[in-house]
């Protein structure tokens, strides 16, 4: 940089002439681009976009506007996450993307193992660059895109659009997600870019006036794509098709609790003729209607959490499957010390306004007790605690016991990313937290387990009470090994253990 320029960045920043304050009578002009995604350094198309946007904003400054000129970062999406994990299990590319061509200190590319603190160090850095640069920007109005303020814009956005009939399925070349019935773009998926759709069906289907029955599921994106596919498959065996025979509206929650009452009571104000769901949101749909049949697909405690009277009888207008989660931790723990034979002290991570995970969290902690081990409770109510979480850890601790739930589920990435950090091997109920990094994993097979809710589905629409259909138990139980994992935390599976594995990811 020269002394003309230093000089004139220090004159500006002196007499802060590109903040921008309400001035009453006087126009205004907001101007923004495309946030640089921090999973990388910024690079010339992002000056080249940059300097575009400041050009006009410099212009419109002459012509006598008030000019708002905010600066972002884009900190969501997969990517991010994504090479985090790919460098906790010892990706060269990714190590070396990171070494020798962005040039990042060999001390900082080990911390990158935590997706936040990948995302703050190139933040931190680009922000000096752009400094540098001189754009006339207000820095008083810098944010990321995982603020709460601009997440809760960007939900009122998508769902106002998708109200208004603006986010649909066409016919233009874009990727679907299935799941949440929106466009994915690259940055949404863990590999990044390059993947592109690579063959297009449009499928017409006639919906029969009188056979036409509706239905709706709610959950979280950790319901799993596979796991709706499974639910659907069954209920076309039964003779409910799709589009045909049967329509199905499809409601994320996205690890937001709080918008469960929402989804029920939009609903009851669709009539549905039943609500699919999982445990979690089963009372807000209780609150909803007593009317509606409510099928669960999963639920940890259904009687322990007050959602039936009794698995034989379940009363009122709910029923469904449960998966054992609390009477299956001891087991959990029992396969734990096999892969770590010198667990001695155990922290548990747990949503403590989740009731299932609470009982989960006691139930680990008593069995804990009982084989001598030493406990470290690892408390979150929010997405936001899991880092302050794993930063409390004080002392050594052998292992992580996650017990499950919407939020722990939605952020399993960034759970497992940083116990792979610390080098803490982690026991899981649901084979989704191994796939993503998780050392192992005891549970029932969920895929099954929706393949079966359809079933209630079916008795259902063709006449029974929920209350009178028992509520049934998993009968296929799912041991998952990380092998990967295993090996990165330098662990040795013994082949006893292996053996007994349902399925071993390498």
């Amino acid at each position: 940089m020269t002394q003309y320029e230093k000089y004139w960045l220090k004159v500006w920043n002196e007499r802060r002439i590109f903040e921008s304050e309400s001035v009453p009578g006087r126009k205004k002009v907001f101007v923004t681009f495309p946030f640089p995604y921090m999973n990388g350094p910024l690079h010339i198309g992002h000056c080249f976009t940059a300097t575009r946007v400041d050009i006009y904003a410099r212009f419109k400054r002459m012509q006598g506007y008030n000019v708002l000129f905010p600066w972002a970062w884009h900190w969501t999406g997969e990517s991010i996450p994504g090479m985090s994990y790919r460098l906790s299990q010892g990706d060269k590319e990714v190590r070396k993307a990171f070494l020798e061509i962005d040039g990042v200190p060999e001390s900082e590319v080990e911390r990158f193992v935590d997706p936040e603190y990948l995302a703050s160090y190139y933040t931190r850095v680009s922000r000096e660059a752009v400094k540098d640069t001189g754009f006339s920007i207000d820095w008083r109005r810098e944010f990321r895109t995982v603020d709460p303020a601009f997440k809760k814009f960007i939900e009122w956005q998508y769902l106002r659009l998708r109200e208004l009939g603006y986010v649909v399925q066409g016919t233009h070349p874009v990727v679907w997600c299935r799941r949440d019935e929106s466009p994915t773009g690259d940055h949404d998926r863990m590999e990044g870019e390059g993947v592109s759709p690579e063959e297009f069906n449009l499928l017409k289907f006639e919906v029969e006036g009188d056979k036409r029955k509706r239905f709706l599921v709610a959950g979280t994106p950790a319901s799993h794509g596979q796991w709706v596919a499974a639910f659907v498959q069954r209920l076309s065996e039964l003779g409910w098709i799709e589009g045909r025979t049967v329509a199905i509206a499809y409601r994320w929650a996205e690890g937001h609790s709080e918008r469960y009452a929402e989804i029920a009571a939009e609903f009851v104000r669709l009539k549905v003729d039943v609500i699919v769901t999982t445990g979690p949101a089963v009372p807000a749909a209780m609150q909803a209607t007593s009317v509606i049949p409510v099928v669960f697909a999963l639920a940890g405690d259904p009687v322990g959490t007050g959602l039936i009277a009794s698995l034989a009888r379940p009363g009122g207008n709910v029923t469904g499957l449960s998966i054992q989660q609390i009477d299956l931790a001891s087991k959990r723990l029992e396969l734990l010390r096999e892969i770590v034979p010198g667990l001695r002290r155990l922290a548990i991570m747990a949503n403590i306004g989740f009731p299932d995970a609470v009982l989960e969290m006691r139930e680990v902690q008593s069995t804990a007790k009982m084989l001598g081990l030493e406990i470290v409770a690892l408390a979150i109510r929010q997405a936001e605690d899991i880092a302050p979480a794993f930063e409390s850890l004080k002392g050594p601790v052998d292992a992580l016991y996650v017990c499950a739930d919407p939020i722990v589920s939605t952020n399993r990435i960034r759970i497992n990313t940083s116990a792979l950090g610390a080098r803490l091997p982690t026991m899981h109920g649901f084979r989704d937290y191994v796939e993503v990094g998780g050392l192992m994993s005891y549970g029932p097979n969920n895929a099954n387990l929706f393949r079966r809710a359809a079933e209630y589905v079916d008795k259902i629409l063709k006449g029974a009470k929920p209350g009178d259909l028992p509520v049934e138990q998993p009968t296929k139980f799912d041991l998952i090994i990380n092998l990967k994992t295993a090996k990165a935390l330098g662990l040795t599976v013994l082949p006893s253990l292996l053996a007994r594995a349902d399925e071993i990811i390498e």
